[in-house]
């Protein structure tokens, strides 16, 4: 979808490589480009309950990341700062609770690898008496938003 969101001058928004959510090594500003185009490109793809919640989460988004760059703030600019923060996280619990669970989501390869070569070393560290407090209790079925 993002692939076919058209460039915007050439030193504003590059063209969009063909997997978004393959790409690795990503630098601040493709994380903004993408950001910015993220509402045009997700409009109208979800069931509308969750389109209006996914689409609220991206509008909350580009107004926290248009607070934060902000060069200079004023107490208004921080008190709208707080706020949108608090809404980001509310955004955020109702994204997980009514629209994580109904959209199937799938690992990529390198992260079902990642995690298999990450089980593979902690079996191997338990099967060799490691008392590594982190290599038993750390919970590798966490979910994707990891926020």
């Amino acid at each position: 979808m993002f692939h076919n969101t058209p460039p915007f001058r050439r030193d504003t928004i590059c063209q969009f490589h063909s997997n978004i959510s393959g790409l690795k090594h990503l630098a601040a500003h493709d994380f903004e480009d993408i950001l910015l185009c993220s509402m045009a490109v997700f409009d109208g793809h979800l069931p509308s309950l969750h389109d209006e919640i996914v689409l609220s989460l991206l509008f909350i988004a580009h107004w926290f990341h248009s607070l934060v760059k902000l060069k200079m703030h004023t107490r208004v600019t921080l008190m709208a700062l707080t706020t949108i923060t608090t809404m980001f996280g509310h955004q955020m619990c109702r994204f997980k609770s009514q629209t994580c669970d109904i959209i199937p989501t799938f690992e990529l390869d390198h992260e079902v690898s990642a995690h298999t070569q990450r089980l593979a070393r902690q079996n191997l560290a338990s099967c060799e008496g490691n008392t590594n407090d982190e290599a038993t209790t750390k919970d590798t079925q966490g979910d994707k938003s990891r926020y």
